[in-house]
């Protein structure tokens, strides 16, 4: 008993030490109690003096050894072992192949391992269940699905068949390539045998099911779960619907699973808390994420990096940077270990909010602290000077990034790129997009369309012609236009509202209203914005029909028109003395239920024929 108890404890001395004893007593040792010690330091280099003190060797011995030399990662030597070692007489087990099958899976080399089980059929041997799942699992983490499913199909020849376990293995490999459709065939083939769906089964259509958004049929598969006597024992399952729930936003359903787990005996563990604390920090139920989080340390669970992540996140983007940094402060006076994201979200959280003199503080803190900064150390810092028009400190924390061996990353380029392009500054656009190029840096779809607004809204016009350099750059920002969309890249709404905005700032109305209308013809979701833009610009140019007919279609296609919207067409139709458009934009508005603000109220005010109608009307006082 005190030899088996000292071997569980991996108390190695203390075990060798009993075993001498006992020889020098003439106390007779089993080869079961040594076999069970040998299991016991089989990950240790004192497993050989265990074996050599073995007289009656027998097939456990021999596999327990290969066993340990595989999670040693002396694959070699375990071959060497399994093929030289002094048991000609029992021949080596179907268990040794699967020790050596599996550890060569787990290190990617599937071939490898395969060839091990023509070994075992030449050997004589009848491959287990678990040998052709070690090597249908391997061809599932490798991507060869469809090697996986023709060697379960195979396994009636070795006279066995596919267990749970197999179809388990089969339908997580679909998972893993998004195949999810194909989860359920595999699922149905298992029912369609016979077997029966375990935990695991189900855990699986779960992820599936949250994967592509079906949160209600994930539901109603753990309400089927449990109906089949599984009891919600376990944490994972529920861990998949939590975070299911929380990608969705549906939080407090999350809050009931998350009670229930507990009111079924479950206790959620690091990561069902931190699934449920990020949920709540993402929408902004800072209140019940702290609370949560109090829960969860008065229960001795500790907070990981993840957990203090969400936390952090959230006070940022509340704005509540003093209470950030105070927990920030916090782990570090508790000797927490931190690493650069927690920082860098305290430091994105400042440059966002403009206050890039603390962001900065911290950052000094950072390297103080020995703490290596990543891009997005200084992505943050980019951001933060540029937000408080600091654009040439800006431009330093470029170059900086290199001092500390990195590369600027596309996010750099783009934030310094859009402060130039607000300012109207091309030339330095175009020079930090030869950098780009330079540096082997491929262009987003966002980087595309800050450089397209640099060119449609750029105020550098003082040495050229005014008008050929208008045309000169709204004609490249449709060629980068054209461009972006030969690299795959799909323009977003942003990227037309610049283009048509760009167009009826300069004067092409009948430019921007074909393209509208080509974009619309290609269904194109576009933004409210695109359609305003030009309403805006045929009421200035007094071409109140198209407004009308454009107008109408915003109302058509379902977007949030508000008072504001209709009061920037009367107002511009009154400037043009366009009295009778202006009556019927403002009717319209009454009968949509929109009620008129004070801006509308003086620009009817102002023009004569339509403050005498609306005063007949009654519409005004």
């Amino acid at each position: 008993m005190l030899l088996f108890l000292s071997s569980r404890s991996k108390m190695v001395d203390d075990s060798l030490y009993i075993l001498e004893k006992m020889r020098d007593l003439n106390l007779s040792v089993s080869t079961q109690a040594y076999n069970s010690i040998l299991y016991n330091f089989r990950e240790t280099d004192e497993m050989w003096d265990v074996y050599k003190a073995i007289e009656s060797k027998n097939e456990h011995t021999y596999s327990t050894v290969v066993d340990g030399l595989c999670r040693q990662q002396k694959l070699e030597d375990a071959v060497s072992f399994l093929r030289d070692s002094e048991w000609k007489d029992t021949g080596p087990s179907v268990v040794s192949f699967n020790s050596i099958m599996s550890a060569y899976c787990k290190l990617g080399f599937v071939d490898t391992a395969k060839s091990f089980l023509c070994t075992v059929l030449k050997c004589g041997l009848v491959p287990s269940v678990h040998s052709h799942n070690i090597l249908i699992n391997g061809l599932c983490l490798a991507g060869s699905i469809g090697e996986a499913l023709e060697l379960a199909g195979d396994m009636s020849k070795h006279g066995v068949e596919p267990d749970t376990v197999t179809y388990n293995i089969l339908a997580k490999g679909f998972h893993l390539l998004g195949m999810i459709k194909w989860v359920w065939e595999v699922i149905q083939q298992m029912l369609d045998k016979g077997l029966t769906p375990d935990v695991i089964t189900y855990t699986i259509l779960l992820c599936g099911h949250c994967q592509l958004g079906n949160i209600d049929k994930g539901l109603r598969l753990l309400k089927d779960m449990l109906s089949r006597g599984f009891e919600l024992n376990s944490v994972i399952p529920c861990s998949v619907m939590l975070s299911g729930l929380c990608k969705t936003g549906r939080i407090e359903e999350a809050f009931s699973l998350f009670y229930r787990m507990k009111a079924n005996g479950v206790r959620p563990d690091i990561v069902a808390y931190s699934i449920v604390i990020h949920g709540l920090c993402r929408l902004g139920e800072l209140d019940l994420a702290i609370w949560l989080y109090d829960e969860m340390c008065s229960k001795r669970i500790l907070p990981n990096s993840r957990t203090h992540g969400a936390m952090l996140l959230g006070l940022c983007r509340k704005g509540m940077l003093l209470e950030a940094r105070a927990l920030l402060n916090s782990l570090i006076s508790t000797g927490c270990t931190l690493d650069i994201i927690l920082y860098n979200i305290v430091i994105d959280g400042y440059a966002k909010s403009g206050c890039i003199e603390e962001a900065l503080e911290l950052f000094r803190g950072v390297i103080e602290s020995g703490i290596t900064p990543n891009v997005a150390t200084f992505n943050s810092l980019i951001h933060g000077y540029c937000k408080t028009q600091n654009i040439a400190e800006a431009r330093k924390v470029l170059d900086v990034i290199k001092l500390y061996k990195l590369v600027p990353s596309v996010v750099s380029y783009t934030t310094l790129m859009n402060a130039y392009a607000n300012c109207g500054d091309t030339e330095k656009v175009d020079e930090l997009r030869r950098e780009m190029k330079a540096n082997g840096i491929s262009p987003t779809n966002f980087t595309y369309s800050v450089i397209i607004k640099g060119l449609c809204i750029g105020r550098k016009l003082e040495k050229y012609n005014q008008h050929l350099c208008r045309a000169k750059d709204l004609f490249r920002a449709f060629e980068l236009f054209e461009e972006m969309k030969s690299r795959n890249l799909e323009p977003t709404p942003a990227t037309y509202d610049i283009l048509i905005n760009g167009l009826c700032f300069y004067g092409y109305l009948k430019d921007a209203e074909r393209f509208l209308c080509s974009l619309r013809e290609r269904d194109v979701s576009l933004s409210k914005f695109a359609y305003t833009t030009v309403i805006k610009a045929h009421c200035v140019k007094g071409d109140p029909e198209m407004a009308v007919k454009l107008f109408l279609q915003v109302l058509d296609r379902g977007f949030d028109v508000s008072v504001r919207d209709y009061s920037a067409v009367i107002n511009r139709l009154c400037r043009r003395e366009l009295a009778k458009e202006a009556k019927f934009f403002f009717c319209l508005m009454l009968s949509r239920g929109v009620s008129p603000d004070l801006d509308i109220c003086r620009v009817m005010i102002k023009s004569s024929d339509v403050l005498g109608w609306t005063i007949k009307a009654g519409l005004l006082p």
